[in-house]
């Protein structure tokens, strides 16, 4: 029994040049009938194709009625008996199931490429993530840096004394002029604050709190974490943090040449930089390449050690969440004892010459720094 598709016709006579209606397919024609008539085809020299968007559609057309096209989007018309019947129709019809099947695994296929590219970008991200940062200009990290600094510097103590910003840069430079990066000015600054911390801007702006001078025993604990904060500015890592916030897409998108979407992520990052939290690849890689910096400066690197175990006993009894709070410097580190572990290890395995003396440097900065706290009480 004939079944009726859903179908259309395409002619200039018809309005709009086009009417809608149905296909049914008899022994000796492919009819179609609409509100205004019908239209008959001949089933001898029909012709059958695929078309229409993503080949969704069946076209029924024959040279002696070049101008009509009749389409459905029935497929059940691919098994229609009628049209097996006829040996001509039958290999068309064929022929059309081959290509759909294999439109159908190209689409599967590149479904699957999608996956594999998604899959192989979260796998890949690290290596995604340093190509995007290598084509952020630096100009525009420092202008963010410069710009969180500023916003920093309205809520923080700065301690703003020339003579203590002299002594402050006469004990840095022990150690900035032997690692220095020609992309970045470092300007340390000090901040009335009793904890043991200390924390960089991107583009070379760094903080050292009152407490982490005060606290510390000998100069090099003290330049131990000023190398591991340089270390942050050199390697970029507060880039590459913001970098790896961004969605997938995004990061492909970057890898590409466009970095648009880093540009409108600068208003919302900005006031939270001094609070940021690096991951522990980046807290790893800047205590490795702050003992490097130590060494090159002939900085005695034990003093990094002995900042972390005076860290670990005086914050030994706070929640991990109040650490985090009050030091940057510990904000999603491993846990101290580990890296306390890895710092021995590196001194075992480095353990270096001779020393530079920075007891002199360090001795006028703190007593400096407490005479001048000191006045202030008063």
């Amino acid at each position: 029994m004939s079944k009726d598709y859903q179908a259309q016709a395409f002619h200039g006579s018809l309005p709009n040049g086009r009417a809608p209606g149905s296909l049914r397919v008899v022994p000796q024609s492919i009819r179609f009938t609409w509100q205004g008539g019908d239209k008959e085809l001949p089933a001898s020299g029909i012709k059958i194709r695929l078309g229409g968007a993503g080949d969704r559609l069946i076209f029924f057309e024959h040279p002696d009625h070049a101008d009509w096209s009749i389409a459905t989007n029935d497929l059940a018309v691919l098994t229609d008996e009628t049209l097996l019947q006829d040996p001509e129709s039958a290999v068309q019809l064929a022929g059309i199931k081959r290509k759909r099947t294999g439109n159908h695994a190209l689409l599967i296929g590149c479904a699957g490429v999608i996956v594999a590219l998604i899959a192989g970008l979260f796998a890949l991200k690290p290596v995604a993530v340093d190509l995007v940062t290598q084509q952020v200009p630096v100009d525009w990290e420092i202008t963010l840096g410069d710009n969180a600094f500023e916003q920093y510097k309205l809520t923080a103590s700065l301690i703003d004394d020339p003579q203590l910003s002299a002594h402050l840069k006469t004990f840095t430079d022990l150690l900035t002029e032997h690692v220095a990066d020609n992309r970045y000015t470092y300007r340390f600054y000090l901040v009335h604050d009793d904890s043991l911390n200390a924390f960089a801007f991107p583009g070379g702006n760094m903080v050292v709190h009152s407490g982490a001078v005060l606290k510390a025993d000998r100069g090099e604990e003290l330049l131990g974490v000023i190398a591991h904060e340089i270390a942050h500015v050199n390697r970029r890592h507060s880039i590459r943090t913001m970098v790896d916030s961004l969605g997938n897409a995004i990061i492909l998108q970057m890898i590409i040449g466009d970095t648009s979407a880093l540009g409108a992520l600068v208003n919302n990052v900005a006031p939270l930089l001094s609070e940021r939290k690096f991951s522990r690849e980046n807290e790893n890689d800047a205590d490795r390449t702050g003992l490097r910096y130590l060494e090159k400066a002939q900085i005695d690197p034990s003093g990094i050690r002995d900042f972390f175990q005076k860290i670990q006993t005086t914050y030994e009894n706070q929640p991990a969440a109040t650490l985090d709070g009050q030091l940057n410097f510990l904000s999603t580190h491993p846990a101290t004892s580990e890296r306390i572990a890895r710092i021995e290890a590196y001194l075992k395995e480095n353990p270096g010459g001779s020393h530079r003396q920075v007891t002199d440097a360090f001795t006028t900065l703190k007593n400096s720094l407490a005479a001048y706290l000191e006045g202030r009480n008063d």
